[in-house]
This record gives structure tokens, C-alpha cells and sequence, in this order.
């Protein structure tokens, strides 16, 4: 039998590296001395050798734990759902939609307890005991949105470390609070404070939403949800002349403010008990991978480095906030003043006054619609 040189090696070289086999390695130093003969009985020998008794180095208990997590990682361990089908479960769907309806009903509530002074002040300038005048329901309407721009600057950078259900509702319930605490007052610098501290609590409800929608839904997805929240304060605005309007014209102007104190308390409560803050918080993986940091990079930002650098220094925030400026002096015109003309000019009473001015919302109510949709059609898609 001639045997090519190339098996000789091979053979040879297992012969070496098995530890069952030390009594046939080879001594010399070079392979080339083996002969025909010489290899046909080492051959022999090790066609006879049990191979399933030769010794094997057994892993690390390190290695296989980095292996399984590697494989966990990847959604390959057996049972193991990957990402996409933990956010593709009826589970994972219902819990979010559920989540996001809260969400959506919390912040419509802010509405109530926002827009509530507008239509109780017709109520309030009847009463003789306030002597209100024109100019001093001005000034009173005109402190919430000056506080509660200030706020924004605060809110915004604390909803970004805050938990968003814990702000939102905690947001909610102490404006409302403040509601009922107007009610119960008699002076005009009463008044006064209390609604400048209903717009300071007001600056938290957006900030919340928005990390609970970065949270909870993808990029892509992002957009058409967005649209639909902000159709939020249209429904918050729709409900609060209905609510409040109502309450002040039969049961007097406190209640205008209790009601919607009292709802707001309410569904703050429902959402601690309901709102999550993110997938992660109940065991589902992130809606999106996590962005990495690589080694030597830089600690999160301090709060007034995140003002500085992501507010005051970004273009595109101050043509946002120049635009909203303008969009906000006819809606807050409009809201807070075109009920006293009803009244005044065209002989309605409160009530009826503040059903015609909840038309306004329905209109913005369509818009945001038509824009959430939009978005998922265009740039959502």
C-alpha cells in the first residue's frame, strides 16, 4: 500500500497532539524519519484507539454564560421572543394602546383646568360681592400665559429627568387643586396667585407627554401618534366651556371652578394606576435599540447645558416658539374674550354663550387630525 506523504504528516501530527497515544509519539525531531513500515504500525495502532475516550478541554463557566447571553441578545435562545415579536403581541398592543389613552385623556383634562377662569368670569362680574371690572378680568387672564411660559423652561429639562407618569399626573392634580382652591376665595389677589400658580403647573403636561411618546413608539410611528395627542387639548378645549360654563351658570361661579378641579383629580389618579412609563418598566424590550456610548464619552449633560445648548442656541426653537407666539394671540383672544361679546354684544347668557365658543375647538379638532394623518402618509411613512 503506498501512502502519500501528505497522510503521513497528518497522521503523524494526531498522533502527537493525543494524549491517549503518548507511548507511540515520535522521538526524533523531524517527521521525515519515519519509514513505510514504521508508519503502517503506528497507523494500525491508531485505528484500534476508542477517539470518544480521547480527553477534550471543557469551556469556561465564563465562556458559556457569554455565549448564552450573546444568544439571548440575538433572540436565539429557545423560547425567547425577539424584540419585534414582543412589540407585535396583543399583550404588548393593548397595554400601550391602553396607556396611551390615559395619556391622551390626562392632558385634555389640563384643558379643563386651564381654560376654566374663561368662562366663569361672565358669572363672576355678576356677582356684587367681587365688583369685578373689564380691565381687572384682563389682567387675571393674562397671568396664566405669562407664567406658564416661564415654566416651560423648567418643565421642559426636568420632563426630560422625571418620571412622565409621575409628572403628568402629579401636574394635573395640582392644578387641579388650584381650581378648587380659586373657588373658594374672595379677594382679587387671591385670584391672582392662584392663577399665576395654575400656569406655572401647566408647563408640566407637555414635556411628560412627549417622553412617553418617544418612549413608547418608534420613529416611524412617532409622527401619526403625535398628531393625535395634540388633538388632546382641542378635546380638553371642547369640554371645558360644556363643564365649566355650565356649572357656573346653575350652580354659580364657584362651581365652575370645582368641576373641573374635581375631574382633574380624578383622572390624575387614573393615571398613576394606569400610564406606564415605558416598555421597559414592565419587562418588554426598548421600542428602539439604545444608542451606545463609546469609551470616553463625554457624562450626561447638566440641566443648564441642556437649556443652553438644545433651547437658547437652536434656530429652529425659536421659529417654533416666534410661530406659536402668533398662533397663541388669536386662540387666547379668541377663548378668553369672544364669550364676554356674546354676552355683551348679542344678548347670550353664559351657558349658551360657551357652547358657541366650544365650535372653535371641533375646527382644531379636525386639524389635528388631518396633520397626524398627514404626517403617517408623508413624512411618517
Amino acid at each position: 500500500m503506498q501512502l502519500s506523504q501528505t497522510h503521513v504528516l497528518r497522521v503523524a501530527a494526531a498522533s502527537r497532539t493525543s494524549p491517549s497515544l503518548t507511548t507511540s509519539r515520535v522521538h526524533d525531531n523531524s517527521l521525515r524519519s519515519l519509514t513505510p513500515s514504521t508508519f503502517r504500525k503506528r497507523f494500525v495502532k491508531l485505528s484500534s484507539t476508542n477517539l470518544h475516550a480521547i480527553p477534550y478541554a471543557k469551556p469556561s463557566r465564563k465562556h458559556v454564560q457569554l455565549t448564552a447571553a450573546s444568544s439571548a441578545a440575538a433572540g436565539d435562545v429557545a423560547g425567547q421572543p425577539t424584540p419585534e415579536e414582543a412589540h407585535a403581541s396583543p399583550a404588548f398592543q393593548r397595554t400601550r394602546f391602553l396607556a396611551f389613552a390615559i395619556m391622551v385623556t390626562g392632558y385634555a383634562s389640563y384643558y379643563l383646568t386651564r381654560n376654566s377662569l374663561n368662562y366663569v368670569t361672565p358669572v363672576m362680574m355678576q356677582d356684587k360681592a367681587l365688583s369685578l371690572t373689564y380691565t381687572q378680568i384682563g389682567g387675571l387672564t393674562s397671568i396664566l400665559p405669562v407664567c406658564y411660559g416661564a415654566s416651560k423652561f423648567a418643565s421642559g429639562v426636568l420632563g426630560a429627568r422625571t418620571s412622565p407618569t409621575v409628572l403628568l399626573a402629579g401636574g394635573l392634580i395640582a392644578t387641579a387643586l388650584v381650581n378648587v382652591a380659586f373657588g373658594f376665595g374672595h379677594a382679587y389677589l387671591w385670584f391672582c396667585v392662584c392663577w399665576g400658580a395654575n400656569g406655572a403647573l401647566q408647563g408640566l403636561g407637555a414635556p411628560a407627554c412627549a417622553r412617553f411618546l418617544t418612549a413608547w413608539f418608534a420613529g416611524k410611528e412617532r409622527g401619526t401618534f403625535w398628531g393625535f395627542w395634540t388633538a388632546s387639548n382641542n378635546v380638553g378645549g371642547f369640554l371645558a366651556p360644556l363643564l365649566a360654563g355650565t356649572a357656573a351658570r346653575h350652580y354659580g361661579w364657584r362651581w365652575g371652578m370645582y368641576a373641573p378641579g374635581i375631574v382633574g383629580i380624578a383622572v390624575g389618579l387614573l393615571i398613576l394606576l394606569i400610564m406606564k412609563d415605558s416598555p421597559e418598566s414592565i419587562g418588554y424590550p426598548p421600542i428602539e435599540p439604545k444608542k451606545t456610548h463609546a469609551a470616553g464619552a463625554k457624562d450626561k449633560p447638566s440641566i443648564m447645558e441642556s437649556l443652553t445648548q438644545e433651547c437658547l442656541k437652536n434656530p429652529f426653537t425659536w421659529l417654533f416658539a416666534i410661530s406659536y407666539f402668533f398662533v397663541y394671540i388669536v386662540r387666547t383672544g379668541v377663548t378668553a374674550w369672544f364669550i364676554h361679546f356674546l354676552i355683551k354684544g348679542k344678548g347670550l347668557d353664559a351657558a349658551a354663550a360657551a357652547v358657541r365658543v366650544s365650535g372653535l375647538e371641533l375646527g382644531g379638532l379636525a386639524g389635528s387630525l388631518s396633520a397626524g394623518m398627514g404626517w403617517a402618509q408623508g413624512l411618517g411613512s
